[in-house]
């Protein structure tokens, strides 16, 4: 009966060995499944650590472009305003001579109209002397 009670027990601690076995093969299962994991997620940040840097760099050269396009956008500006200016006095000097010959041409217009009144006048007094004298010669 304690031969029993051993062979029992034996089996007993047989079977607990082999659980136990099973137990420590899922742990390293576990564990390898961990490491590698953790080599992967290591991978991942390498690449996403070079990705940053990149990002980084990329982000200070497009500052830098965006402000030296600010910068030849003032420019820019400036000229346009300058040239603006430019054309606005020329477009003002131009109409300002437009007008003066405008005014010379209107007074001459006035001169000759007057003249050519001037001259109908004497045209219709000759005429009317010249009728007269033809009455006064009939």
């Amino acid at each position: 009966e304690e031969l029993e009670s051993l062979k029992d027990k034996l089996k007993q601690h047989k079977e607990d060995a082999r659980l136990s076995r099973q137990e420590l093969a899922t742990i390293e299962e576990n564990i390898k499944y961990g490491e590698s994991t953790v080599e992967e997620l290591k991978s991942s940040n390498a690449i996403l650590k070079e990705k940053l840097v990149l990002a980084e760099q990329s982000s200070t050269s497009l500052i830098s472009q965006k402000k030296q396009l600010e910068e030849e956008f003032c420019v820019f500006k400036e000229h346009e305003n300058a040239v603006k200016q430019s054309l606005k006095r020329s477009l003002e000097n131009k109409l300002s001579t437009a007008r003066e010959e405008i005014k010379v041409l209107r007074d001459t217009l006035e001169n000759d109209q007057a003249n050519t009144k001037a001259a109908l006048r004497d045209i219709q007094r000759y005429e009317d002397e010249k009728n007269v004298l033809q009455r006064e010669m009939v």
